[in-house]
């Protein structure tokens, strides 16, 4: 809105505006609810809700365009429906539907002749949601109806967002489990390593993992892979850093920022030339629960680590940590034919 317009004159709570219906609108609203709860039920995430509820909403009212706008911090388009949008977001109006919780709206300069409303549909910070509709024949007479429908479509949305979280979870989970089908054929430590890490960052959306192995004679944690390290070795003492806490604590870590956390070891990204914003570090555990190392997740591609991530991670560790010692254990064998092999050899050559 320019400096000229005024803002809303009638601003409307969603319970005032239930109360206020006349019959015929409260016919419209339950229609309005219905349709919402229906999408909710079809929908596997909330762009496919929304991508069915705008357009309806942009018939119902008579206007021209619709769509839902998140502030983060700036105001950014997340769906939308109608052929020619407002020439700028209104945030006066967003901002102060955000602050009363309520219906509100006004003209605006631009396309000429339009009218604007906004529906706060989430006022949690920092990711605040307002349902902004525009055209050139809205009634604001309608905002008691508007309030209404603002609310199915935020119940509609919260349904199809955990629903889309749930849908993520599972998917995420049976590719976890895929990925360690393919750990069992690997009998080499150094290549299962890199194979893990490569697959944690694959399903956990960062840009580098690391798992440290835990060389309790030596007191220090044997990294693999060590990405910029001259040899693709790194030996770091087991008490050192942030993976040096989980391995002593037995407690997962998350650092949003690693330069506000005095545990963080900068000492690996001066020797690399790597930078690491945030992190996320489990410990690994054998069969009989001790600790035998960490798996380290460093740079999310986006945002900071989450619960989800943390899950994943835990999950993955698990399957690491058997596949780990089954590597081990397979090696050991293999040496041990190998002596024996050896011990023969002598003894028939000494026969003979």
């Amino acid at each position: 809105m320019s400096k000229g317009r005024q803002l809303s004159d009638k601003w409307v709570r969603f319970n005032d505006g239930l109360q206020s219906l006349k019959a015929n609108e409260a016919i419209r609203a339950i229609g309005l609810l219905d349709r919402c709860l229906q999408a909710a039920g079809e929908s596997t995430d909330q762009q496919a809700l929304l991508d069915q509820l705008l357009p309806e909403l942009v018939t119902e009212f008579s206007a021209q365009w619709c769509g839902v706008l998140v502030r983060n911090p700036g105001w950014q388009l997340q769906a939308e429906y109608g052929r020619q949008q407002p020439a700028s977001w209104p945030a006066e109006l967003l901002e102060e539907a955000l602050d009363r919780g309520a219906a509100g709206g006004g003209p605006i300069d631009k396309p000429t002749g339009w009218t604007a409303a906004a529906v706060p549909l989430d006022d949690s910070a920092p990711s605040a949601s307002v349902l902004l509709i525009a055209g050139g024949h809205l009634d604001l007479a309608q905002l008691s109806l508007l309030s209404v429908a603002g609310r199915g479509l935020s119940v509609a949305r919260g349904v199809a967002g955990r629903t889309e979280h749930a849908v993520k979870r599972a998917e995420r989970l049976a590719s976890t489990l895929n990925a360690s089908a393919g750990f069992a054929g690997v009998h080499e430590v150094v290549p299962l390593l890199e194979l893990i890490a490569s697959e944690a960052t694959r399903l956990l959306d960062c840009d580098r993992a690391s798992i440290f192995v835990h060389d309790r004679e030596r007191g220090e944690l044997v990294a693999c892979p060590a990405l910029g390290v001259e040899g693709g070795t790194l030996r770091i003492p087991d008490n050192a850093g942030i993976v040096g806490d989980v391995i002593h604590n037995g407690h997962p870590v998350q650092v949003d920022d690693v330069t506000t956390d005095d545990r963080f070891n900068s000492d690996v990204d001066k020797e690399t030339g790597y930078t690491t914003r945030n992190l996320l570090c489990v410990p690994l555990r054998d069969g009989g629960g001790e600790v035998m190392g960490a798996f380290e997740l460093i740079n999310r591609l986006e945002g900071s680590f989450n619960e989800d991530d943390l899950e994943g991670l835990e999950h993955l560790a698990g399957q690491a940590a058997v596949a780990l010692a089954n590597t081990q254990e397979h090696q050991r064998l293999l040496r041990s034919r190998e002596q024996l092999a050896e011990q023969v050899g002598r003894g028939a050559r000494l026969v003979g």
